[in-house]
């Protein structure tokens, strides 16, 4: 039958034009037309149209227009327009158009035009154009164009276009713009940052805030020094800098030959320039090195 109902109950597969008010299937509801209300099913729910309303399934809700409400699947929610509401699956969440929804997922949430709302995703979420909200991931968060808000990935987060808020991530974040703040377990990349990034190695084009890290590199208004000096405790002794005038890094090495032994100095400290009128300058700096005699550690003596 190709009827629209109010009511539907289907013991196995039912096929109708459209649906408003319920509809129930021990394995799967299809549907050529616009179903608003309820709808549950064994296995799947199918609309050739537009929905509005609730959908459950064990296993997949397939939406082929747009799609507004609570949609709840054991594997996956496929949306090919539009999306608003709340979208929950075992494994995977796909959206075609825009998204304006909470999103969660126990894989994957892939969305090919704008997302504005929350997602969470166990492995990945994947966006096609912009990202306005709040974003989780166990791996990694993606966004091809503009995001603004908050991410939070396991590994990275990657942005193709400007980034403002905030990125989290266990090992690297990736943005072409940053305004806000990086945070990572080891690497920030970013062409223009206005804010701040934090993390064991920050890479940047330009700063307009405070990159904080073991080693920070700036191409643009930034810090690059090598400074060789001598000393009576020091025959050579040779100090990289980097980073930012306000904050820099220091790498050093030092060497000095003796009748009976060589000692090497390795150590590494914190910089930073405060610059007065008349083309005066106060350098404030905080060193450690470490004594090394005849290739061994001076503990090891």
């Amino acid at each position: 039958m190709h009827n629209r109902y109010n009511m539907s109950f289907n013991l196995f597969i039912g096929a109708n034009s459209g649906v408003e008010g319920a509809e129930l299937g021990g394995f799967m509801n299809i549907n050529k037309g616009r179903v608003g209300g309820l709808q549950f099913a064994g296995f799947g729910n199918v609309v050739i149209g537009n929905q509005m309303g609730i959908q459950g399934a064990g296993f997949m809700n397939v939406i082929s227009g747009d799609a507004k409400g609570i949609h709840l699947s054991g594997f996956m929610n496929a949306i090919r327009g539009n999306h608003s509401g709340l979208a929950s699956a075992g494994f995977m969440n796909v959206v075609n158009g825009n998204q304006d929804a909470i999103a969660g997922s126990g894989f994957m949430n892939v969305t090919r035009g704008n997302v504005s709302g929350i997602r969470g995703a166990s492995f990945m979420n994947v966006t096609g154009q912009n990202m306005y909200g709040i974003e989780v991931a166990g791996f990694m968060n993606v966004v091809r164009a503009n995001a603004r808000g908050i991410r939070v990935a396991g590994y990275a987060n990657i942005n193709g276009e400007t980034a403002e808020g905030i990125q989290a991530a266990g090992f690297r974040n990736v943005a072409r713009d940053m305004k806000g703040v990086q945070v990572s377990g080891f690497l920030n990349i970013a062409n223009m940052v206005q804010g701040l990034q934090i993390g064991v190695i920050n890479i940047a084009d330009s700063v307009a805030g405070l990159p904080i890290g073991v080693l920070s590199f700036v191409r643009k208004g930034g810090l690059i020094q090598l400074d060789m000096a001598a000393s009576d405790a020091m025959l050579v002794n040779v100090s990289f800098k980097t980073s930012v005038p306000v904050f820099y890094n220091i790498l050093s090495w030092g060497y000095q030959p003796l009748d009976d032994r060589n000692i090497h100095a390795q150590g590494y400290g914190l910089g930073s320039r405060i610059s007065f009128p008349e083309r005066s300058m106060l350098s404030l700096e905080v060193h450690s090195s470490q004594l090394i005699y005849n290739n061994k550690w001076t503990a090891d003596r």
